[in-house]
């Protein structure tokens, strides 16, 4: 277990729960009126490369998404309000308490969020043909 990614107090993305070899995605997203979560189980293969990205946008439903080997498995319902701002911090790999237990390779962050086709033309090293 451990987080890939973190920022303030509750935007981070983790994995977690080890069952039969596979653990579970966790996400959130740090909003003013309700944080957007979202938690995908038995998605991660241990000991294998996996493609992760978590998708926001502020806009109406303010969910996130969350992708893995470009194939969206699942959206958050419970997100209200426009993204905390009370700390411009990332750390990537984790805390000094909860650190990742692997390895994050061309790990980036975009301005704008990305459509489903753009995630798994990145899945896809710049062609989305394989899931037309």
């Amino acid at each position: 277990a451990g987080q890939i990614l973190y920022k303030g107090t509750n935007t981070w993305v983790r994995v977690d729960t080890l069952s039969s070899g596979k653990l579970d995605l966790e996400a959130s997203m740090d909003l003013a009126t309700a944080d957007a979560t979202l938690n995908v189980s038995s998605i991660i293969t241990v000991g294998q490369w996996h493609h992760v990205v978590m998708k926001y946008e502020d806009d109406a439903d303010d969910e996130i998404e969350l992708f893995v080997d470009g194939i969206l498995v699942g959206t958050s319902t419970d997100g209200s309000g426009a993204p905390a701002t009370e700390d411009n911090s990332l750390l990537i790999g984790g805390t000094t308490g909860n650190n990742f237990d692997g390895k994050i390779d061309d790990f980036r962050v975009y301005s704008y969020g990305r459509d489903a086709r753009e995630i798994q033309a990145d899945y896809n090293g710049g062609t989305a043909a394989r899931f037309r």
